[in-house]
Formats: C-alpha cells, sequence, structure tokens
C-alpha cells in the first residue's frame, strides 16, 4: 500500500493538485515508516519532498530529502541516491531564490555533482544523468559559473529523448 500512495503522490503532484499530493505523501511516508523497507521508505520521502517544494516549501523538502539520503545511506540504492542528491540540490537552490533577495548557493552544486557521479554509474538510464545535469547547471549558473551553460545544454540533449511532465 505505501509503494502506491507513494505512486498517487507523484501522480498528484504531476496534476499540480499540491495539497491533495501532500496529504498522500505523508501518509506514504508514515505507512513506510512502519515497513522494514528503507528504499520504499526513501521513495517516498522523495515523493514528498518534490510536492512539499510547492506545497509547504523548499526547507521542508530539503529536510525530507536530507531524511531520504541518511534512511539510503552510502550503500542505498543507487538509482535512488541519484535522485535524492539531485532533488536535494533543487530545493537547496530553491532555499535560495524564494526568499526576498536571491542569493547562489554553492551546496546545490555539491550535491548536484553527487548526484552526477551516483547517475554515471547506473547502468541504462541516462535521463538520471540528463536530471542530475539539469540542476548541476542551474547551481552553476546561479554562482557565475558559466560551464553550467554547457551543463544544461547536454542535460536538454539527453532530456529531450526522455520526456517527463515535471521537467
Amino acid at each position: 500500500r505505501a509503494d502506491l500512495l507513494t505512486l498517487q503522490t507523484h501522480s498528484l503532484y504531476l496534476l499540480n493538485r499540491f495539497d491533495a499530493s501532500l496529504a498522500s505523501a505523508k501518509e506514504a511516508v508514515a505507512m513506510s515508516s512502519e515497513q522494514d523497507d528503507p528504499d520504499q521508505l526513501a521513495r517516498s520521502l522523495i515523493a514528498y519532498a518534490r510536492t512539499s517544494l510547492w506545497a509547504v516549501g523548499p526547507e521542508s523538502a530539503r529536510e525530507a530529502i536530507e531524511r531520504a539520503l541518511a534512511v539510503l545511506g552510502e550503500d542505498g540504492e543507487l538509482e535512488l541516491r541519484a535522485i535524492a542528491h539531485a532533488d536535494l540540490a533543487r530545493a537547496v537552490g530553491e532555499l535560495a531564490t524564494v526568499g526576498s533577495v536571491a542569493q547562489a548557493n554553492p551546496v546545490a552544486v555539491e550535491h548536484a555533482e553527487r548526484a552526477l557521479q551516483l547517475a554515471e554509474q547506473v547502468e541504462g538510464r541516462p535521463e538520471l544523468r540528463g536530471y542530475a545535469l539539469m540542476y548541476l547547471g542551474s547551481a552553476r549558473l546561479a554562482i557565475g559559473d558559466g560551464a553550467g551553460a554547457d551543463d544544461l545544454a547536454h542535460a536538454i540533449g539527453i532530456l529531450q529523448d526522455f520526456p517527463r511532465t515535471d521537467l
């Protein structure tokens, strides 16, 4: 059931139904927390973080992703760790832009680079590399590093073959 709630959370997120998605995410996390399946808990926390970015705010998303990474540890599923680091880069980057004064955050670059390292180790999932490059490029541009434009160009080149409604 936790896996179905996590899928529902993501579906509602894609429909921009953030309040309903957040309620589903909370239930998914609660149910996953009671199971002995760290990967499922991480999936639920990642889904929660994505919707809470818009429904609650970037700090809530950051906290959920950091919890997901802690649950996964260094030996957790590589794909989930890559996604979580990219999502953490996104949340940390958003923390800097939603306030009254935008400010770049080098921590976003660190997590996007880690996401890219992990994504490059996952066989058969080039879209994970594109996802990481998207946030790496954005984070680099935010700190004034022009190489971010090349990262974004590479991300677009990869992701155009993997259309997602949330990118």
